[in-house]
């Protein structure tokens, strides 16, 4: 009888060890992707992250991450969404060598555009204009200010003094 278990025992071994590799067949990618909403670009050394724009109707805002990978500083001066070109509502310091992001929130600078065509479920362009950096345009998502970003333009307020219509 224990000859019997032995032989089940190596007989399932195999089998066991097969199926408990089976777990890990679903393998990390091996190169770098961008597990969010929003696109990534580059702009010299400063690296725009997980940009995304959300609207509804005639209002938009812009979500953003900067990381500058150079030792000294820069400044957001604009960002164009479609045809429409709006200011931060306060400077945008881009330190060297550190993070800031544009958003929604108490602690976050915002940066609002009215008139934008930015309609939820599509693409838009967006230009970022820096100080010293060069400009970048990417083509942003935009989502609806539902679900996570529900708060997103509780907020709006665009800088009408410095929103200006071009073309």
């Amino acid at each position: 009888m224990n000859r019997t278990v032995v032989r089940r025992a190596v007989v399932a071994l195999p089998v066991l060890a097969l199926a408990v590799a089976g777990c890990s067949i679903h393998e990390q990618t091996q190169t770098w992707y961008a597990p969010a909403d929003g696109v990534n670009a580059e702009a010299g050394s400063i690296g725009l992250r997980n940009v995304l724009v959300v609207a509804d109707g005639d209002k938009a805002t812009v979500l953003a991450s900067m990381v500058n990978s150079g030792t000294s500083g820069d400044e957001l001066v604009g960002v164009t969404v479609g045809d429409v070109t709006a200011a931060p509502t306060e400077p945008v310091a881009v330190p060297g060598e550190g993070y800031v992001s544009v958003g929604y929130g108490s602690d976050q600078t915002r940066v609002d555009v009215s008139g934008a065509d930015a309609e939820p479920g599509h693409m838009v362009t967006l230009e970022f204009q820096f100080t010293a950096a060069p400009r970048v345009e990417v083509d942003a998502f935009v989502r609806p200010a539902s679900g996570v970003y529900a708060d997103a333009l509780d907020e709006f307020a665009p800088d009408t003094t410095r929103t200006a219509q071009s073309g």
